[in-house]
């Protein structure tokens, strides 16, 4: 009798067991790790503000912003499955999703869904105040800071020089962060650098406190240069004002960056986490000035870059951002 007893308790022990493996998986936390780029960039910035609003807002959804290399490690982590999400510049998602330009001798990046648009960037091109470089030619036989190999923004520079018939050969090139190069314009060793980031960004801001620089336009002709050969660039102007000491205008080439997540995240929770950034802007604007911009209208450009999650899809069809 007893042994009979005790194999009824063993028995309905492993039933409860096996009924408590089958809960609704809804109840387990999503633990998302979210690419953001380098931790002085304007990108990883914004992201920390989505984690804040999301892990704040949205049940059973955490969100860990990593420091990566940038655009074009985070588009390959999250097709390998290493990260959740993370943001990429226009031109390493576009070409990613489709596999061509620098993704041609791969296959397409399916596992890459869009989510939220970040900000557009223009390439900043930064000398010293009393350098003799007045146009972009003027960098033949200098020494230019142009970012780290594999960073969006070091694939916008090359795709710039390119369009103008320049190219690396024509000066020499450090491939270096963003803090390095003001630490090398900040002690002569570069002749100027690139920044293909938010305008402005806190980088050159402080920079600016200490250190008078100009920046450099693009003329009319060779924006359109880049624009014809690469879709996803486009003239933008980075206003007098903007940084201390720039009086006038400034002529650059510009991209987007956004937000992206891996496809197999699954959709309810991705809806949610878009409506809770959408209907917490403020807090995003409070994060990075350059929030101020987003918009609903950027949507359809996002969509036309890498196809929407569903998640976010169902989200932006609802408030009419699409159709």
């Amino acid at each position: 009798m007893q042994r009979k007893l005790l194999c009824l308790v063993v028995v309905l022990s492993l039933v409860f067991i096996g009924l408590a493996g089958c809960g609704d998986p809804g109840d387990e936390t999503i633990n998302i790790a979210f690419g953001g780029a380098g931790s002085a960039t304007s990108a990883y910035i914004v992201a920390v503000g989505y984690s804040d609003i999301i892990n704040s807002q949205v049940d059973g959804v955490n969100i860990t912003v990593e420091e990566t290399g940038g655009g074009v490690d985070n588009v390959n982590m999250i097709q390998s499955g290493e990260l959740d999400g993370g943001v990429a510049n226009s031109v390493a998602s576009y070409s990613a999703y489709r596999g061509i330009n620098e993704y041609a001798d791969e296959e397409p990046f399916e596992n890459l869904a869009s989510w939220v648009p970040q900000y557009t960037w223009p390439l900043q091109l930064v000398v010293p105040e009393d350098s003799d470089i007045q146009t972009i030619y003027d960098l033949a036989g200098k020494s230019v800071g142009v970012d780290e190999v594999g960073r969006g923004a070091e694939v916008s520079i090359r795709d710039t020089l390119e369009s103008i018939g320049m190219s690396y050969e024509d000066f020499n090139e450090y491939h270096v962060t963003m803090g390095e190069s003001l630490d090398m314009l900040r002690t002569g060793d570069l002749d100027a650098a690139f920044f293909g980031t938010a305008a402005p960004t806190s980088i050159l801001v402080e920079f600016g406190t200490t250190q008078d620089f100009r920046m450099i336009s693009l003329s009319e002709e060779d924006m359109q240069k880049v624009g014809d050969n690469f879709p996803y660039y486009f003239p933008s102007t980075i206003p007098a004002g903007t940084y201390d000491g720039i009086d006038e205008d400034v002529r650059a080439i510009a991209g987007y960056t956004n937000a992206f997540l891996h496809i197999d995240l699954p959709e309810d929770a991705v809806y949610e986490m878009t409506k809770a950034v959408w209907e917490n802007t403020d807090r995003l604007i409070e994060a990075h000035p350059s929030q101020q911009l987003l918009s609903l209208d950027m949507i359809p450009d996002l969509d036309d870059t890498v196809p929407l999650h569903p998640g976010a899809r169902r989200y932006y069809e609802e408030v009419g951002a699409i159709d």
